[in-house]
């Protein structure tokens, strides 16, 4: 269907061009001022007697400047009004729809009750989500695969409103080709015959102009339509995720158990108070990345998360679930190195981390009263911040003949806020005084970019010689620098990319070769 969609467009906007500019088709200029003539009436009179813009009496006839291709602009206009106010239609019933499954949430319900809801429902998105869930859980009594069940509908519809999104490109760029097309028609009938006919310049211009005006007016709208269509799109099915998940929550998972009605049934039938605080069937899910990487001495962008559920998978609210730093490298809330927190009621206890200064692997244990059945590791790995400090390690207050390389190279290093070496980082080394070189120099360094900027840099300034390196492991960069042929100190700068306002100079003194002999 959308083939034939694409054809039919292009098939009838050639169609329109073709029937409209037929009548318009340049006689080949013949050795006679007659034809020439004759064409260049032809060609003006659907222009003749207009000279300002005041001489329209409306927009549309304005419009009439752009000949036949416009019907092609106005044919594509008109096909992508059809399919968004499709779009748009679709989504306002659904909307409407679904608004009694949406007032769901709000009340306390069995899954019968929805069971029931649902299927005196009219169709639409939540619907559909809702009856497939209801039957996954009925079939498999797993919690698990509804969360997954949730997320492939949500991926599978907006794979299907990406159709609709390639038709709105398809044809705001039609629209664009088309003013494109006209303005390249309207240049032909004006220069075509090699006269400068008033009418003749006034007919081809205003094809090309107002083709032009009207592809891109008409790409504009379909553009800004397509982009509403798709925030209303993405909104609702937004809504449509956080009402099913909000039920199947409080449905299949958090209504059906929680601890405190699991410990007083276990007591109720004579288990002892031990099994009762830490049952055997409670387990510790992670919903989180377990190992995590983030820089010291901030916090993680998502705390730490867990899950309690039994071993059915079915979540369990009201357990205390303690989070323990073991060893050093970090905090937990409230800068404490053991937490307790009691779960929600989706079964989810979390806990916020903060690194310390030092680069390395922190552990931090999860567990139910420190049931080592129960528990469940994270491992987080604090690295380096932003640069911050670039410093002079050796290599400063050399000297060496005149042309000859420096005994020992310039080196640096470069640390984050906390005094961490920082790897990978772009060092420039810049020679800012006297004409030496850097043994590691190579035309590459000095490409040019091309362009006025480069050609005056070279005419009327100075370039300065660089060289880029990066960091190693350690957050050091060196150069070795090659002093000028002249006495005199030369002098370099190093600046680490971020820290322009903290360069490190080093300088070496160019001596005489009789000095040096001496």
């Amino acid at each position: 269907m959308r083939r034939f969609a694409t054809v039919f467009t292009l098939a009838a906007t050639m169609m329109i061009w073709g029937w409209a500019t037929a009548h318009q088709q340049p006689v080949r200029p013949q050795n006679s001022a007659v034809n020439q003539d004759s064409l260049a009436s032809t060609a003006g009179s659907q222009t003749a007697g207009v000279t300002e813009l005041k001489d329209f009496d409306s927009l549309w006839q304005l419009t009439e400047l752009g000949g036949g291709i416009r019907w092609g602009i106005f044919f594509v206009f008109a096909v992508a009004i059809s399919f968004i106010l499709k779009k748009v239609i679709g989504l306002s019933i659904d909307f409407w729809n679904s608004r009694k499954l949406e007032k769901l949430e709000s009340q306390t319900v069995t899954v019968a009750e929805v069971q029931q809801t649902v299927l005196q429902a009219k169709q639409s998105l939540l619907a559909t989500l809702l009856a497939k869930q209801i039957d996954l859980f009925e079939n498999t009594k797993k919690v698990e695969v509804l969360h997954e069940e949730l997320n492939s509908f949500v991926s599978l519809q907006r794979e299907h409103f990406t159709r609709f999104s390639n038709r709105m490109s398809f044809l705001s760029d039609t629209a664009g080709a088309l003013g494109l097309l006209g303005t390249v028609w309207g240049m032909f009938l004006t220069f075509f015959g090699g006269t400068l006919d008033s009418q003749r310049i006034l007919n081809g211009m205003g094809i090309a102009l107002i083709t032009t005006l009207l592809g891109l007016v008409v790409s504009i709208i379909i553009n800004f339509a397509s982009t509403e269509v798709s925030n209303f799109f993405n909104r609702r099915l937004e809504r449509v995720f956080e009402v099913a998940d909000n039920l199947r929550t409080r449905l299949f998972m958090t209504s059906v158990i929680s601890y405190s009605d699991f410990a007083l049934e276990r007591s109720s039938n004579g288990i002892e108070s031990e099994s009762m605080q830490s049952p055997s069937e409670i387990r510790l899910r992670s919903t989180c990345e377990q190992k995590q990487y983030s820089i010291v001495g901030r916090h993680l962008q998502r705390p730490l998360s867990v899950q309690t559920v039994n071993s059915q998978g079915i979540p369990i609210t009201g357990v205390e679930v303690i989070f323990e730093v073991l060893g050093e490298g970090g905090y937990l809330v409230d800068k404490q190195t053991r937490y307790t927190v009691t779960s929600n009621k989706k079964g989810t206890a979390e806990a916020s981390f903060l690194l310390t200064g030092e680069v390395g692997k922190r552990t931090v244990v999860a567990s139910v009263n420190d049931n080592e059945h129960t528990k469940l590791e994270f491992q987080i790995h604090g690295v380096p911040g932003p640069p911050a400090k670039l410093v002079s390690v050796s290599g400063n207050h050399q000297s060496a003949a005149t042309g000859q390389l420096i005994g020992k190279p310039f080196v640096v290093e470069l640390s984050d806020a906390f005094g961490n070496a920082v790897k990978d980082s772009v060092v420039l080394f810049t020679i800012t005084k006297g004409s030496g070189r850097f043994a590691h120099y190579n035309h590459d360094n000095d490409k040019e970019s091309g362009g006025i900027t480069s050609v005056f840099k070279k005419k009327f300034l100075s370039p300065k010689v660089t060289y880029e390196t990066m960091t190693d492991s350690l957050g050091r960069a060196e150069a070795s620098l090659v002093l000028g042929p002249l006495p005199g100190v030369n002098e370099v700068t190093a600046v680490a990319k971020g820290l322009s306002k903290s360069p490190v100079v080093f300088d070496a003194m160019a001596q005489a070769q009789e000095e040096v002999s001496a």
